[in-house]
């Protein structure tokens, strides 16, 4: 049985993110759910003004962790591991949560005991303002494995983190949320999604997602690592390194198609594994086989 007012441990990773800090540990403050802590993980941020507001941040329910720099999968990681509550919630230093997010998550846990996972829909700020596109389909595995349409900020059970060992800090350079969903799900859980835009995700020309849009080594090497890391369930759902590069093609087709307006972070072709591992089948075939 859920208590009636679990605690809820929200980790925000920091790396030379000041200027934005303070506006998500805002978001958090302003929560009509009032059972939280924040802990904020300063990843070796080397900017001044970064480590000076969090060098004095003294806040109530704050706490500040100082790290070497080791990247955002060991960020969240070093982040949890310090947590007390029941529940998790990442929040990157830049984005920001609506006031009624924890508490309607938390209402969904209560109701339904089947649930691994709950986020919302979101949308952007600063240099865009549109909604983050969702998949308004009932959760599914295998769509799952073709492409993320699961952004970071979503709520977890603490002992389901600790279960797949967290984030996976092979995948530094990115994907580090898909790798762990996909860890996190694969053996069954439900997943709800809140029909309400509560998470606001921070639009800017640079960033790690638009680097890895930008850069197709990198693509090739994170979905490379993303497919060894999960290679059992990829095969245990497609059944065949051809059913997996077909699916990769059919979805790769299908999206070429859609309206420019879905060309996101979270819809893009370059976000979905199919696009970066397409390259020819032999090379894939290859690769499968290690």
């Amino acid at each position: 049985m859920l208590p009636s007012n679990p605690l809820v441990s929200v980790i925000i990773p920091c790396y030379n993110h000041g200027q934005y800090v303070m506006e998500a540990i805002a978001s958090v403050q302003a929560q009509t759910y009032t059972n939280w802590e924040i802990i904020v993980v300063n990843d070796g941020s080397t900017e001044e003004l970064t480590n000076e507001i969090l060098s004095n941040l003294n806040m109530t329910g704050v706490q500040v962790i100082h790290t070497r720099n080791q990247g955002l999968p060991a960020a969240r990681n070093n982040g949890i591991a310090r947590a007390t509550g029941e529940y998790v919630l990442p929040l990157d230093a830049d984005d920001r949560i609506a006031a009624t997010y924890v508490e309607k998550a938390m209402d969904e846990f209560k109701r339904n005991q089947e649930v691994k996972l709950v986020y919302c829909r979101g949308r952007y700020f600063g240099a865009r303002t549109d909604a983050v596109p969702f998949n308004g389909n009932p959760f599914s595995l295998k769509d799952l494995l073709l492409y993320n349409f699961i952004f970071c900020s979503a709520f977890f059970r603490r002992n389901d983190f600790k279960a797949v060992g967290g984030y996976s800090v092979s995948m530094k350079g990115g994907w580090e949320d898909w790798d762990f969903w996909i860890r996190l799900l694969k053996d069954g859980g439900n997943v709800f999604q809140l029909p309400e835009e509560l998470f606001f995700y921070r639009a800017k020309h640079s960033s790690m997602i638009e680097d890895v849009k930008q850069n197709v080594m990198l693509q090739q090497r994170l979905g490379e690592q993303l497919f060894s890391n999960n290679r059992e369930v990829y095969f245990s759902v497609f059944g065949s390194p051809l059913e997996v590069y077909r699916q990769w093609q059919q979805l790769k087709q299908e999206n070429d198609t859609v309206e420019a307006a879905r060309q996101s972070v979270y819809a893009t072709a370059s976000y979905r594994l199919g696009h970066i591992l397409l390259y020819p089948l032999k090379r894939l075939k290859d690769f499968l086989k290690k």
